[in-house]
């Protein structure tokens, strides 16, 4: 993993509203937790430059955000994060500031559209835990259906449009999945953590009969938010590749009893075996008849590489690693 900084983010969360019936209890845990997450890699490299802000009135969501998109400081990636209160009318969609009235909602959506279209930023991720949130992109301030997303967007929303978030005593329902998924339960193989793979754990986690998470997407290319512990590594797919079993890639290689081998005076032999079983551990060969590598090498079978382990090969062959 690098220690370059991949861009700027945004984490806001706002539990004091002014209205005593308003306030919410987990918005600001939530909005830590992602600042923490989002700052660095799970091995502790540096990961988003990430700001923390709680408790913002109207006016300080609004310029919070300009200062994240601002055309002239533009980052590579550009990721906001909002939990706290949304609201919906006939005209936009709202994330809702603390002092808010029926002249000052907050953020209007449309106003966030605009802010969006004026930066320079080549990729920007919206990821909101609140009532309502997947009105960005939906409605014009004339009340007008959108078709799209600005271009090089992404949202990852806790709701559709017509519906509410659930809190709960630490964190938003939504935000607790996307924890979880951040920590590596979103991951794939390569540990990265997108936002399409944190959709994709939500839509498991969330039944139909509970709120329903929305991905919108108008991108080229997804970078992702935070690398975790990789299950493949580009060094054991070199390996794989330099290893004397699969220089023919699609024939059946022949085991025999004495790979395996857990005999330490002979060093070679061991390395061998270490490295079959790194290769089937992670899913990049099989044995024949559904056999452990280690049961097919006692009965002297055979084994082949997977048609994962042939697609990350030619990933390694194209330098797309």
């Amino acid at each position: 993993m690098s220690s370059k900084i991949q861009g700027k983010a945004l984490t806001i969360g706002i539990n004091a509203y002014e209205n005593p019936e308003a306030r919410l209890r987990s918005c600001e845990t939530d909005a830590t937790a992602m600042h923490q997450l989002l700052s660095e890699h799970a091995d502790g490299t540096a990961n988003f430059d990430a700001h923390l802000r709680t408790n913002l009135t109207c006016h300080q969501l609004r310029e919070s955000i300009q200062q994240l998109l601002k055309p002239e400081r533009a980052a590579h990636h550009a990721v906001l994060y909002f939990s706290g209160h949304g609201f919906v009318n006939a005209s936009s969609g709202f994330l809702v500031g603390k002092d808010y009235s029926k002249d000052d909602m907050g953020v209007s959506m449309d106003w966030l559209i605009q802010q969006v279209e004026a930066s320079d930023i080549p990729q920007i991720t919206l990821i909101f835990d609140c009532c309502y949130a997947a009105s960005f992109g939906e409605i014009s301030s004339e009340g007008r259906p959108l078709a799209s997303l600005p271009e090089n967007v992404t949202l990852l929303a806790a709701v559709r449009s017509d519906d509410v978030a659930q809190e709960g005593p630490q964190h938003g329902k939504f935000t607790e999945i996307l924890i979880q998924g951040l920590n590596g339960a979103a991951k794939d193989s390569l540990g990265r953590v997108t936002a399409a793979s944190l959709y994709s754990l939500a839509d498991t986690v969330l039944t139909p009969w509970q709120q329903r998470p929305v991905f919108k997407s108008y991108v080229t290319g997804m970078q992702p938010l935070r690398h975790c512990e990789p299950t493949i590594t580009k060094e054991l797919l070199e390996t794989l590749s330099g290893y004397d079993f699969f220089k023919n890639r699609n024939k059946k290689k022949q085991l025999q009893a004495k790979d395996v081998c857990t005999d330490t005076s002979q060093a070679r032999s061991v390395e061998r075996f270490a490295r079959l079983m790194a290769f089937y551990q992670a899913g990049l060969i099989r044995a024949h008849e559904a056999h452990t590598i280690y049961e097919a090498a006692l009965l002297e079978d055979t084994c082949e590489l997977t048609e994962y382990g042939r697609f990350f090969l030619e990933l390694l062959d194209k330098n797309r690693l």
